[in-house]
């Protein structure tokens, strides 16, 4: 088994694990939900976004959308009330499961387990909106740079790319800067790791590719010890 591969067993298994015995917390690590007040916050958070794009004059096609590292469905429910079919992704077998157990929207809303570094599920320009928060950053980067450029892939010309990264972290709680990336945090031994790629790093991979960054917003979604930004991104049309 190459390192790679064993990598990414690792990742899957660690979230399986997260997914069986932490399920919210481990989305969400503010502080241990309820069932109804962990799928509010996806609510809010994706009729905030919403309202956002609009006020940007984006205007992006309402067909299919892709919640990648989809968890137990607290985005992608959200998103079945905007988009005609959202399909959401993810490594870990306990969240697919536990994603369709919540699932309101069977009509609109599919969920996949995908094991592999790659979105090869998925065919070339094929959504309309992609959208991945609090995600990317619990993997190797290695595997962060593989999934921003399938999701270049399977968006669609025109169609609209949301991500969230961290760069750094900041000071830690000593006053001490922490220069070394992957952090863990213990949680009845269950492991979380946190990783980052610089801006830089990131506006590269989209340059070689045939889209657009639109804007880069700093934002807190990684928490208070990580510099974190929005990467919101286009295609270019066919023509």
């Amino acid at each position: 088994m190459s390192k790679i591969t064993s990598d990414l067993h690792n990742l899957q298994e660690n979230w399986n694990k997260l997914g069986n015995t932490d399920t919210f917390w481990s989305i969400l690590t503010d502080q241990k939900w309820n069932t109804s007040d962990f799928f509010l916050t996806g609510e809010n958070e994706v009729n905030l976004l919403m309202k956002k794009i609009i006020s940007s004059r984006l205007t992006i096609q309402k067909e299919k959308a892709l919640d990648f590292g989809c968890g137990v469905g607290r985005i992608s429910q959200a998103l079945g009330r905007y988009f005609k079919k959202v399909y959401g992704v993810d490594i870990s077998p306990s969240m697919i499961k536990l994603a369709n157990k919540y699932n309101k929207f069977e009509k609109r809303c599919t969920y996949y387990l995908n094991s592999k570094a790659d979105l090869s599920l998925f065919p070339n320009n094929t959504f309309d909106f992609i959208f991945s928060f609090r995600t990317l950053q619990h993997m190797n980067p290695i595997f962060i740079k593989k999934y921003i450029r399938e999701f270049l892939r399977i968006l669609k010309p025109c169609g609209l790319l949301i991500f969230q990264l961290p760069t750094v972290p900041t000071l830690n709680l000593k006053g001490l800067f922490i220069r070394i990336t992957p952090i863990v945090i213990l949680n009845r031994l269950r492991k979380m790791e946190m990783h980052g790629i610089s801006k830089k790093e990131i506006i590269e991979i989209i340059n070689k590719n045939k889209t657009r960054i639109i804007k880069i917003i700093e934002d807190n979604s990684s928490g208070s010890g990580w510099i974190s930004f929005q990467y919101w991104i286009t295609k270019y049309s066919k023509a």
